[in-house]
């Protein structure tokens, strides 16, 4: 936003490891700086804004496939990434809240019904039988983890 010769900028950072955030904290600070010295700004920064990354546990993660793979068989596919694969999630407030959950993919497309972009896309669509299946499939696994403690 610009008003009154000032250039206003809010802006909010992704990670995908909450150890890196004051790195990502003073390597930002360091750029702002730099540039305000070598250009004669006034800069001010107010306190950083950051989300946490979603960050499922490896032992309740491997749990949730077995059940999953035991239950639908192949079509549970483990995704295995040192990093999360998205930046963050509202998701994540809540997993740090409670310091647990699992946040996984149910699989929303359906390339024989021609359903095949995926969120974040202006043509996005969803096969609608994936909701049942995924509210089935997420109460049965609840279920199982209760039965379980």
């Amino acid at each position: 936003m610009f008003r009154n010769n000032e250039i206003h900028l809010k802006a909010v950072f992704r990670f995908a490891q909450v150890k890196y955030v004051d790195e990502i904290n003073e390597e930002l600070h360091r750029i702002i700086d730099e540039y305000k010295e070598n250009n004669h700004y006034e800069v001010i920064i107010e306190p950083l804004e950051f989300r946490p990354p979603v960050y499922n546990d490896e032992s309740e993660s491997e749990e949730a496939y077995l059940f999953f793979k035991q239950l639908i068989g192949d079509n549970a596919v483990p995704v295995r990434n040192e990093f999360p694969p998205h930046g963050w999630d509202d998701f994540a407030r809540f997993q740090n809240e409670l310091s647990s959950g699992l946040f996984f993919f149910l699989g929303l497309a359906n390339v024989e019904k021609g359903i095949k972009v995926g969120m974040h896309n202006p043509n996005f669509d969803i096969d609608e039988d994936c909701l049942e299946f995924g509210v089935k499939t997420m109460s049965m696994f609840l279920l199982e983890s209760l039965h379980k403690k």
